[in-house]
């Protein structure tokens, strides 16, 4: 059966052989999996915070979370299923209950949106930028600091 066919009927996109987090498939329906949809409100969280799948990663593992590859959280954060509904290119059909609201949703394609229009600027780029200004502030600090101590003297 066809995507399309699908939807017209009430179907998920998935069969009961797939598998897709944060639902459960019961006669081929999807119903919210409350653990799994917790963990991936978490991860859209973290993301919006962290705007980095990587720092994502590090505060699952400090959190004591399942992490999962780059890859998957990418596909997890731009699957439109979450929201319970699948946009063809006419019409968007809402075809069972969202475990994550629209506007966070597009807020987080937002993100993406903004990194694919800097790709060679990633996280560990900026922290190791952020770190070069914070010494070299510290530095002239630290100058203008003696400075002040010689002309008290």
């Amino acid at each position: 059966m066809g995507k399309t066919k699908r939807i017209e009927e009430g179907l998920p996109l998935v069969t009961a052989k797939g598998r897709t987090f944060g639902y459960d498939v019961i006669d081929t329906k999807l119903f919210v999996n409350k653990e799994e949809a917790e963990h991936l409100q978490l991860i859209y969280d973290l993301f919006e915070e962290t705007q980095s799948i990587l720092q994502e990663q590090k505060r699952m593992k400090e959190l004591g979370h399942k992490v999962f590859n780059r890859q998957r959280y990418k596909s997890l954060l731009t699957n439109d299923i979450y929201i319970g509904s699948y946009a063809d290119k006419v019409h968007t059909k809402r075809v069972h209950e969202a475990i994550i609201k629209e506007e966070q949703f597009y807020r987080v394609q937002q993100i993406f949106k903004g990194v694919e229009e800097l790709p060679n600027i990633n996280q560990e780029s900026q922290s190791l930028l952020s770190r070069a200004s914070c010494l070299w502030k510290m530095r002239s600090a630290s100058f203008s600091c003696l400075q002040n101590d010689h002309l008290q003297r």
